[in-house]
């Protein structure tokens, strides 16, 4: 079954908001066996939002819409389904009852007439419960059409999406799941040179199976596709993971940080950090989802040379002699790191993210990871190139890549020196 999604608001036309909610309702789409035929973003004027919905509706059997069904002046979206729809605005008990209960857990009991008109949708809807808003998301039928109208705010729109967008739709016979994807990841290895180890795999694939390749900073997403049966892309897909088996980091699409966070969870084990050139963005990333308190013990940004021997305790004849960047000023920082923290594991990144502080045997771009336990102390020279922030953040999957191997023992790593070269 095909699907267009419209978003709109000319925030996204001017480039002041970059529009994620398309993405995300298109991976959730995707998900459940839909084909997302096109994704359009319009601005705040009613003609331009029919438009796009007539257009959408002669050619896709759904339509999602996000953004302009708030309170003010500028959101346009339910004027624009009432008029397509033939009908017109009546206050809603349902979308009432929701906009007490959400204005209630804000403390708020008096209701604006600005916010009572959210209460009011289409009397052909039906309504969809918003946990977290006053706006109520909306369903529309005619003629085996759906269209679903959602609020732009990104977190409401996620969950509606995945509470009430997602079951109503797979309930729907017609819609029944006739795509199919399995995604796994693999880091350490060129797109290119990936490309050509697949090249038999890729040739022996049945007619109507693809594969995709979706690099993003080190990572690399392999997706198979499939229109026949879930068996056939489930044969392929472990196929697939055992010819990229040395690369392979997950057999599933999760951001990295969450596949360590998982893996540090099932091992009953803590990590500590160490950065500089990363600034914090690895302790960030190790801390962004729920239930990190269960293995993260803290970090330090050692970004100075005073803090890194005066906090830290990396030795100053190693800062001197070989600089901050470099071997052996990581492994003091991730032994030190593990010390002070009193973790199962400790990671430390340094290196040059520029676009200044490059000499010509340290060139922008280079990077020195260490991973450490109480046994083994690995490290890793990234020499990678871009902007500032494409540094950093290949900086830090590369240093979640060498914790990962840590742990899971991949690799033979060299026991822990302590005798301080």
């Amino acid at each position: 079954m095909k699907a267009n999604i419209i978003s709109i608001g000319d925030e996204l036309l001017i480039g002041q908001v970059i529009n994620s909610n398309a993405t995300f309702i298109a991976a959730e789409l995707t998900k459940i066996g839909f084909k997302v035929n096109t994704q359009i973003a319009v601005g705040d004027q009613a003609e331009a939002i029919n438009q796009a919905l007539t257009n959408s509706l002669n050619s896709v059997d759904l339509v999602v819409l996000t953004g302009g069904i708030g309170p003010t002046k500028d959101d346009k979206t339910k004027e624009v389904l009432c008029d397509y729809f033939e009908d017109k605005l009546v206050l809603n008990e349902f979308a009432l009852t929701n906009l007490k209960e959400v204005l209630g857990r804000r403390g708020i009991s008096e209701i604006s007439e600005t916010n009572h008109r959210q209460a009011e949708l289409p009397s052909r809807c039906k309504p969809l419960k918003n946990k977290l808003g006053t706006a109520c998301g909306m369903v529309f039928e005619k003629q085996d059409k759906v269209v679903i109208a959602l609020p732009g705010v990104p977190y409401e729109m996620e969950t509606l999406m995945r509470d009430e967008v997602v079951p109503f739709l797979q309930e729907k016979t017609a819609f029944a799941t006739s795509i199919f994807h399995r995604t796994l990841m693999v880091h350490g290895v060129p797109e290119a040179r990936l490309s050509d180890e697949l090249e038999d795999f890729e040739a022996a694939l049945p007619q109507g199976v693809s594969l995709a390749y979706l690099p993003n900073h080190g990572i690399i997403r392999l997706r198979l596709t499939g229109f026949n049966s879930a068996k056939e892309i489930d044969e392929q897909f472990i196929k697939l993971s055992e010819t990229v088996k040395p690369y392979l980091v997950a057999l599933e699409d999760l951001p990295y940080e969450q596949i360590i966070g998982n893996l540090l969870k099932q091992k009953r084990a803590t990590i500590a950090v160490s950065e500089s050139c990363t600034g914090g963005y690895l302790s960030h990333l190790l801390t962004k989802h729920a239930g990190s308190s269960a293995f993260f013990k803290g970090s330090l940004v050692a970004y100075q040379n005073e803090v890194k021997s005066e906090i830290l305790q990396v030795r100053k004849e190693l800062l001197k002699k070989h600089g901050a960047v470099s071997e052996l000023v990581v492994r003091d920082m991730a032994l030190n790191t593990l010390q002070m923290f009193d973790a199962d594991y400790a990671i430390a990144v340094s290196g040059i993210a520029g676009p200044d502080g490059a000499t010509p045997d340290k060139p922008v771009g280079t990077v020195w990871i260490a991973a450490a336990s109480s046994k083994r102390l690995a490290t890793k020279l990234l020499q990678t190139s871009g902007t500032r922030q494409v540094i950093i953040v290949r900086a830090v999957y590369a240093a979640l890549n060498l914790l990962q191997k840590e742990i899971l023992e991949n690799e033979i790593l060299k026991p822990v020196n302590n005798g301080r070269e």
